[in-house]
């Protein structure tokens, strides 16, 4: 019985991948190659193949076929500044960005606004984040910030981004943590009343 469960499974597996096959085959790279005509040379003209490298990366997010379509404006607003077509990775993070995780841009920049520009007293040390990929992001990175070079660290950013990519496919990005308050009693009050007789 488990045996016919399993092979149940991966068929609707693969039955689920051949589907995404078939979109990005007929609908997505033909377009990315209107985009980039670079693409052709890149790809070697084998689209079956690229499009099966893609539709792995997109296997298991739960993204829908609409929320591919919706990164073709994406890819063309792109592609007025880059040669190559996405590859299977960046269209991953593309597709991500529909369903609403940040760009690494825009975490870059919120992470170098609250590190310059939020600093101080105002805050008291609480800073607000927009959403808690770009909170974690900045805590698994933040920390190497005083010992690298700016191109060091922003390679280890992009690293970071693209591990927590694979969390926020999972749904596993936990939430930004409470500050807990604290309200040490001062030194001194240890001592008070105490000698006097």
């Amino acid at each position: 019985m488990q045996l016919q469960t399993f092979s149940g499974t991966a068929g609707a597996e693969r039955g689920a991948l051949e589907a995404l096959v078939n979109v990005l085959s007929n609908e997505v790279l033909p377009e990315l190659k209107a985009y980039y005509p670079k693409a052709e040379f890149h790809w070697r003209g084998d689209m079956l193949t690229i499009a099966k490298e893609y539709a792995r990366q997109l296997s298991g997010l739960g993204i829908t076929v609409g929320d591919i379509r919706k990164t073709l404006p994406m890819a063309k607003t792109r592609a007025a500044t880059e040669s190559y077509p996405p590859n299977p990775i960046e269209f991953r993070h593309m597709c991500l960005h529909t369903v609403g995780m940040p760009t690494l841009d825009e975490c870059m920049a919120e992470i170098e606004l609250l590190r310059t520009g939020e600093f101080g007293p105002k805050r008291q040390g609480q800073k607000i984040w927009s959403c808690p990929f770009v909170y974690w992001l900045s805590a698994n990175t933040s920390g190497s910030r005083a010992h690298m070079s700016d191109p060091q660290w922003r390679k280890l950013v992009k690293l970071s981004y693209s591990k927590l990519a694979d969390k926020f496919a999972a749904g596993e990005i936990q939430p930004i943590p409470r500050l807990l308050e604290s309200n040490p009693q001062p030194a001194y009050m240890k001592y008070m009343g105490k000698g006097a007789a």
